[in-house]
Parts: structure tokens; sequence; C-alpha cells
């Protein structure tokens, strides 16, 4: 009903804006009317979109203006093949047909390469606030390992920045909407002298919190209780004085500086600031089900919270991830938001050796820190908090020349990263299944240290010989990470008492003599055992000598690899181009930030690859007023990495995280674009994507409810069959000085599944034992269901184009959908998309 409903807005929508057209167009229409043409870098030349032989959606900075587009998330409204997911603990996961990578650790590159204008953004988390005055924004699908490096085995993104101008201009942004959300943006630009110009833009938004927990108030059968009392009974819902009772507040501020100067006329040298801050909240989980590990120990209040109304606002969370009941010395109290920032400062230099030759150095330096606390069993009860804090310090620099020898053009360059990560991690677990029974343990830390060092050299030439343009590149890479991590003892004490109990028995159990490798666990320290040898503990039971050994990991990766990519543009007409490539990228390896019990859990995922093959048009047609994009797709993918899961080796903990690799698989499918400008200040788009994923390899790994399965035959976490987009924009003048304009944009994805796992079997898992005898975990717990949604905007303009006035609404039918489903310790929970939102915008240029 909704699907129907929300296609029944766009095509109101639409005829709404045809309608307007026919009464009230001017009698005479100019003839300049069409598909403009958008000149995008994609090979890090300029060049049309539409001669470049890949598939590329590229998107003009005032059109992300007036859809109100405002993150990287919502390019899913504009981009087919493109999702966005939020991974369990707020981390951005972008993917493109199919292939990205879900996990939150600090050190980890996403499958889809991000930049501003060239400069690399080396981790997903630093792309918070990338839509900042943008001239244009480029998707590129398929494997980008030649010019935009590795760690790009879906795609690149590319924001190219606004960049200064040669006039005096300056501008306004500003909206206010739903939940009273303020975002303000503006930018001066303009020459300081003859050779010197420099462009300031900067943002703001605030707003108060979207989820709530009022459906909680005065519930019975909820334990909300002081954690030194773990008994059995229920009690009232009984809030403290200082409880939110909202969630999901933004509070960010972006800017970004840029000063070209031009000394001489082959000289350029660039300078670009920029940065955030965020102190917005977390969001928290939406509680499907009480899972919890460790049947035996269950905590009854927690198996029978309430779970809420099944819409986007409901949720429940503990008010502090770090209660009074810790010492003092531990630190304050901390609320369930983010105090994070991102500073970026870089440099290019164009030289042009001669009038073919460019030498071209960008050199970058980039600081992000992360502090957040997050909640996510989806109740009050301190079931599963987490604390992170995190920093990364990043330099990057590229060197190359480019030639343009009329049929002959070439790129020759070399790459070097040096970054360093830090990531503590905080969990809060007082009221786990597992902790309940595992001694009354408390909670814990978790460290990891990464550096990494990148070294590359590439080449790419484009050949024309008549209407066909031949396309060669090549990369090598290499790839070192050294990685140092545990799981620690709070500083309490409490829980390396109680490995240094535990630990001797897991080694009695496999022969170790009495009163050998006694562990001494020291508050604040590791917890997480190695898995050493020893010649003296050989046994038919234990045939390697092992035992466990408490203390600090220690792992290196050191690949190399070469990406490569073949193609052939043939030029039909000189509008429409046939091409074809066949390329190999690269994904490096990777180690994971999480809580473990044994440091196995910590080993790295090996590099993974993926052999594209592509083919496609670009026609323009009917005097360039349609404008048809279509092409084909099969993509090899070997040792795809991925958050999985494996049996805690202590017996004690269920299900634990660890970073694996799917040996084989494939990804196939097809996407096509259509835009169609049929008359002055008409303008439709459509565009749909459909991707077949699937395992092809017997791979044994466990689900999220414990099942040992073989994941051959699985299809791709987050990865809709079928993703649609459709948009209208009408704009036309109602006297000489006056034009109106209205549009709406509409996205479906069909239905998908948030992580490795088969219904049939997870339904016949038992879903509390002890409390709920015989009932079985739905096997749609972890389904992500089709959605449709629709946004729209109606306004006025100023016929010469200084200022804009609209009313816009997102979601405007309130559909209930999510970002996630997923599973973590004793919660079955999913992370909810924002609801309807609606406001009204103005937008001044000067």
């Amino acid at each position: 009903m909704k699907y129907n409903n929300a296609l029944l807005g766009f095509a109101s929508v639409t005829a709404l804006a045809c309608g307007t057209q026919a009464a009230i167009a001017q009698e005479e229409a100019p003839s300049s009317y069409g598909v403009g043409e958008i000149v995008v870098t994609a090979q890090k030349r300029q060049e049309s979109v539409n001669k470049v032989g890949m598939s590329i959606t590229a998107l003009a900075g005032d059109q992300l203006v007036k859809q109100n587009i405002v993150s990287a998330g919502e390019l899913v409204k504009v981009v087919p093949g493109f999702t966005f997911t939020e991974a369990p603990r707020g981390s951005p996961v972008f993917a493109i047909r199919g292939i990205g990578f879900d996990d939150s650790t600090v050190g980890s590159a996403s499958t889809v390469a991000l930049y501003t204008d060239e400069v690399p953004i080396s981790f997903p988390m630093e792309a918070r606030f990338p839509t900042l005055d943008l001239e244009r924004v480029e998707v590129l699908k398929g494997p980008q390992g030649i010019l935009f490096g590795q760690n790009s085995t879906a795609g690149a993104i590319n924001f190219i920045a606004a960049k200064p101008t040669d006039e005096f201009h300056a501008g306004f942004d500003g909206s206010f909407g739903r939940f009273n959300h303020i975002q303000a943006s503006g930018f001066l630009s303009g020459p300081l002298t003859d050779t010197l110009k420099t462009r300031l833009a900067v943002m703001g938004q605030k707003s108060t919190g979207w989820q709530t927990n009022n459906w909680v108030q005065g519930q019975q059968g909820l334990a909300y209780v002081d954690r030194a009392d773990l008994s059995l009974g229920t009690v009232p819902v009984t809030l403290g004085r200082d409880y939110q009772n909202k969630l999901g507040a933004k509070r960010g501020f972006a800017a970004r500086w840029i000063t070209e100067w031009e000394p001489t006329t082959d000289l350029k040298i660039t300078f670009n600031v920029n940065g955030w801050v965020d102190k917005s909240d977390t969001q928290a989980a939406q509680l499907l089900y009480a899972f919890p590990l460790q049947v035996p120990f269950p905590y009854i209040p927690y198996s029978h919270y309430p779970t809420p109304p099944r819409n986007a606002r409901s949720a429940d969370w503990d008010p502090y991830i770090n209660n009074d009941r810790l010492p003092a010395s531990v630190g304050k109290q901390e609320r369930l938001r983010r105090d994070d920032s991102y500073l970026q400062a870089s440099a290019r230099i164009d030289y042009n050796l001669n009038e073919n030759l460019v030498l071209t150095s960008i050199s970058s330096y980039s600081r992000y820190k992360q502090n957040y606390g997050m909640d996510v069993d989806g109740t009050a009860l301190s079931n599963f908090s987490i604390g992170d804090r995190a920093r990364a310090r990043t330099f990057n620099q590229e060197l190359r020349i480019a030639g343009d020898y009329d049929n002959l053009k070439f790129i020759i360059g070399a790459n070097y990263m040096k970054a360093k990560t830090q990531q503590y991690n905080r969990y809060y677990v007082d009221e786990l299944s597992v902790y309940v029974g595992f001694i009354n343990n408390t909670d814990s830390g978790a460290f990891f240290k990464q550096p990494i060092r990148d070294i590359a050299a590439f080449a790419n030439v484009d050949y024309t010989i008549g209407l066909l343009t031949l396309h060669a590149g090549v990369r090598y890479t290499e790839d070192k990470r050294s990685y140092t991590g545990c799981t620690q003892d709070y500083g309490d004490g409490v829980q390396a008492n109680a490995f240094n109990i535990v630990i001797p028995g897991l080694n009695a159990a496999k022969g170790v003599p009495a009163g050998q490798e006694l562990p001494n666990i020291q508050p604040g320290a590791c917890t997480s055992s190695n898995v050493l040898t020893k010649a003296d503990y050989v046994s038919p039971t234990n045939p390697n000598g092992e035992y466990f050994s408490p203390g600090l990991a220690h792992f290196e990766l050191k690949e190399d690899n070469v990406s490569w990519r073949l193609g052939a543009d043939f030029q039909v007409t000189p509008t429409t181009m046939l091409y074809a490539n066949v390329s190999k990228g690269y994904k490096s390896g990777s180690f994971p930030a999480v809580n473990v019990a044994s440091n196995l859990q910590l080993e790295g995922v090996k590099q993974e690859l993926v052999l594209a093959y592509e083919a496609g048009i670009k026609a323009g047609l009917l005097d360039r007023r349609v404008q048809l994009n279509i092409a084909g797709f099969y993509n090899d993918y070997r040792n795809k990495q991925l958050r999985g899961r494996i049996l805690d080796p202590f017996g004690f903990f269920g299900v634990l995280d660890k970073l694996l690799n799917i040996p084989k698989s494939r990804v196939y499918g097809a996407e096509a674009s259509l835009q169609i400008a049929p008359t002055q200040g008409l303008n439709l788009n459509l565009g749909g994507t459909y991707v077949n994923t699937k395992v092809t390899r017997d791979f044994f790994a466990y689900d999220p409810v414990g099942n040992l399965i073989n994941y051959k035959g699985l299809v791709f976490p987050h990865t809709p069959k079928w993703n649609f987009t459709a948009s209208a924009d009408y704009e036309t003048p109602v006297n000489d000085k006056l034009n109106i304009f209205m549009g709406a944009s509409m996205l479906y994805q069909s239905k998908a599944i948030g992580l490795f796992a088969r219904p049939e079997e997870i339904s016949q898992v038992d879903l509390d034992p002890t409390q709920f005898p015989g009932v079985k975990v739905p096997g749609d717990a972890f389904n992500k269901k089709a959605y449709t949604t629709v946004d729209a905007q109606i306004g006025v303009a100023a016929e010469d184009g200084q200022w804009r006035a609209w009313i816009w609404g997102k979601n405007i039918f309130n559909t209930y959908y999510w970002n996630n489903a997923t599973q973590s310790f004793d919660s079955i929970y999913r992370l909810t998309a924002m609801p309807a939102t609606y406001g009204a915008a103005v937008s001044f240029r000067f």
C-alpha cells in the first residue's frame, strides 16, 4: 500500500509539473534547451562525461542544493547502483553494484575510494560533510585502481569543490525543517590581486532529537535496577532525572578555504584547508528480540523488555554509557553523542612544462579524532553500550606527468601514503547474559594501533585511431600494515581477576600441568589471550602443545598487487559512443577493532580483488534532448572481505566477530539511465540497476544465531537486487522577473538482508529457551524490506537566478524502513532511517 501511495505521489507531482508547463508556458519557448553537458575529471583531465568510456554519474552542485542533498548517504536518491548502509557502530558503508565493506574500524578503507578534488579521504568516517559548496560530484562505477589507487574494488566518488572566481561572488543557503533542524551555509569568493584569488565556504547545522522513548513510559515488567542488584524480579520503569527522552540531535560545523595563486601562465598553486566538527547524538538501536547468548544465565528483565512500536522514531537507550556505579577514577559520565573532528590541508601544484606536458604534485595531511558513546542494545538497561575514542593521521603525496599529443594522451605517476591510527573501545556490558553468568564480570576495554604505508606507481595511456580510442593502464602497489591490540580490563580489576581464574582452568583442560602458565593480569592490562605452543604440553588431546597466554597481539600484513585496465571506445556518431572495459582492482587487507576473548579474532584478512567486465552505450538523441546510457557488467570477486563470526574458543561468549575472506563469489547485472529535456525548463531523469550477487564456492562460517553454515549460494548483505531512481524538475517564468519551479524524486530499493544468513536456518534456532520455550527466531529477523521514498519541492525564484525560496519534503509519505538489521551479543535489532521531514529553504547569490 505504501509503495502504491509513493508511486501515486510521485506521479501526481510529475503530472503537476507537466500540467503547469502547459498552463503557464510562454507562447514561444527558446530553442536552446536540452540535456546539458557536464565536464568531469574521471581520467584526471577535463572532458565531457558522455565522452568517457565507463559508467559515471555526474551531478552539478546546484542540483544537490535544489534537491536538498546534504550528505554522502543521500546520493542513493540520484545515483543508480549506489547504496548506503550505516554500520552497527555508526560508520558509513558505501557500496556500488553490491561491493562494499561493513566495518567500523578506523584503519579500514572503503571499497569505494573517496576524494575531494583528487585529494584522498582515507577512511569512510572522515567523509562526514563532503557536500559543502560543490561544483559537482562524480561517481565512478567499477574498479578504479589505476588513477584513483587501490581500495576501490567498487568504484570512486570525487567531490569537486567550487573554486575561487575571477570576480567577487557570494552566496547563502538556509533551511529550517522538522525537528527544529536549522542548516545554513554561505561562501565568499573573488580576487585578492591579479594573480591571487580565494574562496571561503562555511556550513552549520543544529536540530533537536528525532528518536523518542515516550512509548516506554509506565510500562510494567521492565527492570531498570541498581547495577548491584541482579535479582530476577521485575519492577516498574524508573527513569533518572537526567534521562534523555529524545535522541538524534544534530550539531555540526564545516568549513573550506581554497586559495589559487597563478604567478605565471604556466604555474598554478592551489591551497585547500578544510575540516569539520560533529557533536551530533548517536543513534539508538530499535530492539526486535532479546536473544541471550548464555541461555543458562539469562538476564530476565532484558528478556522481557517490551519492544517498541514499529515506526522510525521509537527506540530506547541508556541515558549514559558510563554510569555512577564506576569508580571516580574512571572518568565523568558521557552522553550518547559524538565529539568528532577532521582537519585536512592540501597543496596542489600544476606546472606546464610545455604546451603538451603538465607536471602535477598533490600533497595532503589530515587529522581525524573520534570520541562517541552509543547504545546498541535497544533498552534502558546496561546490556551493551559502546564508547569509542580514536584518532588517525595521514599523509598523502601524488606526483604525475600528463601528456596530451592530440591522438595520444597519457599519465605517469606515483603515490605515497603513510597513516597512523589508534582506537580505544569501551564496552559497558554488566547486564549482558554472558557477564551475568561469567563470574558477575563487568565492563571492559580494547586497544588497537595500526601504522599503514602504501607505495604505488601507475601509468595510463589513451590512443585514438579515427573513431576508435584504446585505453590501457597499470598500477603496482605495495601495502604494509602492522597491528597491535588486545581486549583489556576496564581498570577496576574485576575482569582481570575473572580471567586470572578462568585461564588456568582452560589451560588445564588442554593438559597444561597445574601451577604452570598461571596468568597475573593487573587492572587495566590485556585479558585476551594469544594461543602459544610449547613442546612440553604436546599430548594426544593437544597435538600442537597449545596454551592460552594473556597479552598483546602483534600481526603484520605486507602485500603487493598489480591493478590494470584495458578498454576501447567507438564513437559511432558525434553524440553516441560504444565502449567495453576489462579491469582488475584490489582492496588492501585489514585488521578489526573488536572485543575479543582470543587474540586469534584479531588476525587480519588478506586483500580482495575484483576482475570486472563492462560494456555499454552512451547515446545523445533527438538533438541532445535525450541522453540514454546503458551498461552491463560482470565481476569475478575473490577473497571478499566481511565482518563474519566464529565460535568463541573459550566456550563462554557464543558467536564472536572476526574478519573473514570469502574465497570466490560473483556479481553481474545491468544499469540504465535516461535524461529527457522535452521542452524548455522541464527535465526528467530515470535510472535503474539490476544486481545479482552470489557466493560461488564452499565457505563455512557461523550465521548471526550460531548456525555453522555453508555460504555457497548466499547473496551479499545490504545488496538490493533492484534499484530505481526517478525525478522530474520544472521551472518556468510567470512574469519577466519571477519563475516558479517544482520537482519530485523517487527512490525504490528491493528487499535485502543485513547479514549472510538463510532465513530457513535462522528459524530453526530457539529465541530464548529458558524464558520462551519453543519460540524460534523469526526467519525474517535480519531482512531489510523493500521500500520506496518520495521527496518533493516547490518554490519561486528570481528570473536572473539571484534568489530562490521553496518548501521541501523528504520521505513525504513517512515510509518506515531501516538501514541495517543485525545482531550483537544479546540483541537482534534495527537501525531505522529518518521519518518524514519537511521545511522551507532560501538561496541567494550575489
